[in-house]
């Protein structure tokens, strides 16, 4: 698109005069600052992602997907993680067996990645699709952690691996790494709904 609106303003200014040229080159800057940024508009709602794809949000955006329904049966487990997190990704496997295993039990998977944002096509995508991930993935790109983080509970550190489970108004938050699928299946039993 770029070449494309080089090439009309080349022959477009040879054409007009110099204040038809300016505003014809502040119509392209703004078009090529807006194109991106009303691209992404259409994604800040409060839905997840499809499975295999990953929602860019701000913590605003992500809370209210945490543990969204006190009344549903299903077993909130969100993974804070990142793709240069060595921990995170041996303990990775762990967790997609676990949702295999209990997804049709009410198990409901949620990764949140800490990676950067310049790395989402370069890393996270290529990640999420080497791993065969079949959740749904966040990458939380907030830049006031220190807000945050307590947010999601008064004992993270900020540290990763980090993992909170929750069913309604009942949670329970892990900083550590995890494992096994035993391991897991210790922290979220309690949760499961008979």
């Amino acid at each position: 698109m770029v070449r494309f609106l080089r090439l009309v303003t080349i022959i477009f200014l040879q054409k007009i005069n110099a204040l038809e040229k300016l505003l014809f080159l502040l119509s392209c800057n703004l078009l090529l600052f807006i194109s991106p940024v009303m691209g992404s508009m259409g994604n800040s709602s409060n839905t997840a992602p499809p499975i295999g794809e990953v929602k860019v949000v701000n913590f605003d955006e992500l809370e209210p997907l945490l543990c969204p329904n006190p009344e549903d049966n299903e077993v909130y487990i969100v993974n804070f993680f990142a793709t240069w997190c060595k921990p995170c990704v041996e303990e990775l496997p762990h967790f997609l067996e676990l949702h295999r295993k209990y997804k049709d039990e009410g198990l409901h998977f949620v990764l949140v990645s800490l990676d950067f944002l310049r790395q989402l096509d370069s890393r996270l995508i290529p990640f999420i699709g080497e791993h065969q991930v079949e959740a749904e993935v966040f990458l939380l790109n907030d830049p006031y952690a220190n807000e945050w983080i307590p947010k999601v509970s008064g004992d993270w550190t900020g540290a990763i691996p980090a993992t909170l489970v929750c069913n309604g108004d009942k949670s329970e938050f892990f900083e550590k790494t995890f494992h096994s699928i035993g391991e897991l299946e210790d922290i979220i039993k309690p949760f499961l709904k008979d």
